[in-house]
This record gives structure tokens, sequence and C-alpha cells, in this order.
């Protein structure tokens, strides 16, 4: 018994398991920008990454620390920013990546942010220079927020205009969705100018405004290719190539009619919807054709009799002689019927018998 109880294989780690499925579920770009704010965040018990790789103009500008531009979208310090993190950019990456494609997705991260911390410098410097304050070039810029409020705009531009986002108990419609958010951060924690920059520059990637900034698909191509700089990185688990990105099919099939009669739109049903026209209209001829199967038409329910071997075999001598089983059951009605005569007449018979009997005794 022990020897049995020690074969067993030990049960599997929760942990494990947990990471296993969010690396087979999670493309490649968006799994390693959140591995890397989850690192960050561990690393702020012993140092203080702020300081150093945040946003700050009078670093960024004087001090000519260009690198922050694009590391302070990956800093996280708080672990309320890093559940909602996981919560919502894990969410939108996956959207998008599947969407663009590892590549277009990997540079729209770097242009958002790179756009938003340059014109968060640029406003800040203007401000300095015209007020004169220099309270304006120590203020930080950092988070995935200041890139997560932008992807959640363009995601919001590219959906359906009557559709609406549900925002607590609030049925907000999608294109305003962000400012509400926006106007929710402002109420809990104060207006940041980082986060209006980065709902501002969604809108215009979104909008088309910024094509300037997205790259050629060839470029795409090129760099995927046997010889490009991401050669490395195709052959990992979870890349997308530019070829297999769904474009706007991925925003297919994940409306839904709302209680209030209008169409409410769940981004969260993304991956369900990943079928295509082709797919689906197959599932429904297969589905037909299972119901035609299991529904063949509507027969009358055969009796069953109790007896001896000669019913049983009347019904089954008409179903071996092609009649169907109506007619089976008629014949077998018939036997019946004549069984039961006869029956009838030997009860009759037996039962003058018995008179005749007591008739005698009596007699005697």
């Amino acid at each position: 018994m022990n020897q049995s109880t020690d074969d067993r294989p030990p049960p599997p780690n929760p942990v494990l398991t947990a990471y296993q499925g969010f690396v087979s579920d999670t493309p490649l770009v968006t799994r390693y920008s959140f591995s890397t704010i989850v690192m960050s965040y561990f690393a702020s018990f012993f140092v203080d990454p702020s300081f150093a790789l945040s946003n700050i103009p009078y670093f960024t500008i004087f001090r000519f620390e260009l690198y922050r531009l694009v590391l302070s979208p990956l800093l996280c310090t708080s672990l309320l920013s890093l559940v909602f993190a996981y919560l919502s950019f894990v969410e939108n990456g996956k959207r998008l990546e599947y969407s663009m494609g590892s590549v277009q997705f990997l540079v729209l991260l770097v242009t958002v942010g790179l756009s938003v911390n340059v014109a968060f410098c640029i406003i800040s410097a203007a401000l300095y220079f015209a007020t004169g304050s220099q309270g304006y070039l120590i203020a930080g810029s950092e988070s995935i927020w200041i890139v997560l409020l932008g992807l959640i705009a363009i995601e919001c531009s590219k959906a359906p205009q009557d559709t609406v986002r549900k925002l607590f108990i609030f049925n907000v419609p999608v294109r305003y969705y962000p400012l509400a958010i926006l106007a929710l951060f402002s109420l809990l924690s104060g207006y940041k100018m980082s986060y209006g920059l980065s709902v501002a520059v969604g809108y215009a990637y979104g909008f088309d405004k910024l094509n300037f900034l997205k790259i050629r698909s060839s470029t795409t191509q090129r760099w995927e290719s046997a010889e490009g700089c991401l050669t490395n990185f195709t052959s990992r688990p979870g890349w997308i190539y530019g070829q297999n990105a769904t474009g706007t099919g991925a925003w297919n099939d994940t409306q839904r009619q709302g209680q209030d009669g209008g169409t409410q739109w769940q981004p969260t049903s993304f991956f369900r919807g990943q079928q295509t026209s082709e797919a689906a209209a197959g599932r429904t001829n297969n589905s037909n054709e299972g119901a035609s199967l299991r529904a063949p038409g509507k027969t009358k329910k055969p009796s069953f009799f109790t007896g001896g071997g000669q019913t049983l075999g009347s019904a089954e001598s008409g179903n071996a002689g092609g009649s169907s089983i109506q007619s089976g059951n008629a014949g077998g009605s018939s036997s019946v019927d004549a069984r039961a005569a006869r029956l009838a007449a030997v009860e009759r018979r037996s039962n003058a018998n018995t008179k005749s009997d007591v008739r005698r005794e009596s007699e005697v």
C-alpha cells in the first residue's frame, strides 16, 4: 500500500501550471513586455528604478539620457498597477498582436511610448520656459499606462461606431471609452499630462493620422526573414508572423446585443471570434447534417408484446420481408388477436369442465 502511494506522481505546481498556460496563450511581444514589468516591480523592493529610468525632462533633455524615452513605460512600482496591467495590458496586447503581427505590435508599442514621452518633454520644456517653474522639468512620465491608454484608444477607434463598452455599471460609447477611463483616473489620483497625451496619441494612431510611423509589410518580412534582425525571435513560441495576422478580422464577431437594445462590444470574446465565415458556415452545415441524422422523421413507437415466440417471429418475418415497422406491428396485432381468441376458447372450455365437475359432486 505504501509502495503504491509512493509511486504516485507529485501534484502539479499551480504556479508553474499558471505560467505555462500564460506562455501558451500569450503572444511573444505581449508576454515579454509584461514579464519585464513584473521584474521591474520586484526590483523596486531593492532599488528605485523610477529615478534611473523614468522620463524626467531635466535628465532626458539637459543630460541627454534618451534611453528614458523608451524604457519608462516598462516601470512598475505598485502592486495595484501590476494587477491592472495584467488585467488590461495582457488582454489588449493579445488582440492587437494577433491582429497586427508581432513586428507591427512591437513597433506600435515603441512608437506610442516614444511619441508620448517626446510630446511630454516638449510640452514640459515649453511650460518651463514660459513660466519659469522648474516643477515641469522634474515631473516624471512612467508606467505601462502611458502605452496602455494609447492602445485602448487605438482599439476603441477601430471598433464599430454603434457599440458600447461597460465601465462598472455604465454603458459608455466605445469611441469615448478611453476618455471615460482618463476621467476616472483623474478623479482617483489627479490629472497626469502623460495619460492625456497617451489617449491623444492613441486616437491619432487609430484614425490614421500617424501613418508615417508605421512600417511597411516588406520591412516586416525583411526583419522576419532568415537574415533579418529578428530571426532569433521568430522561432520562439508565440511569435505571430505578419502574413498570419488576422487584420481587421480581429474585431469581427465581438459584438452582441445589449440589454437596452444596443450593441455591446465584448473585447474578452476576441479568441472566441477567431473563426472565419467559411468555418462558421461549415459548422452550421455540420450541425444541420447531424440534426438530419438524429431526426429522420416521426415514426410510430413500436409496441412490445408479452407472450411466446410466435408473436415476435411474426413481427420479424414482416420486417425481413421488406415491410415497415408499422406493417410488422399490424401483423403482430392480428396474431395476438388470434392467440387471444384461442385463449378465450380454452378458458371457456375449462370453465365448462369446471362447472360439470361441480354438478357431479353435488349430485353425489
